[in-house]
């Protein structure tokens, strides 16, 4: 198998400011002509006393327990902090296990995030490129 492959998860590349756990990280693209590949993390959906959602969250992809093996309750993909980075940087930190590779993405769930990508207003203009690189070419 070569990396990164898109649906590919990894830990690595930031904590949660309150519990200092790793933040699943998760490759949705193909490589560019440049070798990179846009990556997107996953975060906690909170809610306050009311069941109200907390401001700020982007509700274009939600995640349940189940959809991922490292998910263990309500998530959200925080397309905001998407990024793109080269694709042998990821391959890289995963070798020298500064990343922790984690199970890949089942094929639905990875079109969901994908879907979501498209639809978030939260997604910076740069990363919108990646569009094309979505299905295998």
């Amino acid at each position: 198998m070569t990396f990164p492959v898109k649906g590919l998860s990894f830990l690595g590349g930031g904590e949660s400011v309150t519990n200092k756990t790793p933040h699943l990280h998760i490759i949705l693209s193909d490589s560019d002509e440049d070798g990179n590949c846009l990556v997107v993390s996953l975060t906690t959906w909170r809610e306050d006393d009311n069941g109200k959602p907390f401001r700020g969250q982007d509700k274009s992809c939600i995640l349940d327990a189940g959809d991922h093996p490292f998910i263990k309750h309500r998530s959200w993909i925080y397309y905001a902090k998407a990024r793109s980075l080269p694709c042998n940087e990821i391959y890289n930190r995963i070798m020298d296990k500064t990343f922790e590779r984690q199970a890949a993405l089942k094929d639905d769930v990875l079109l969901l995030i994908q879907e979501g990508a498209r639809k978030s207003k939260f997604l910076p203009g740069e990363m919108r490129r990646f569009f094309n690189f979505f299905s295998s070419q």
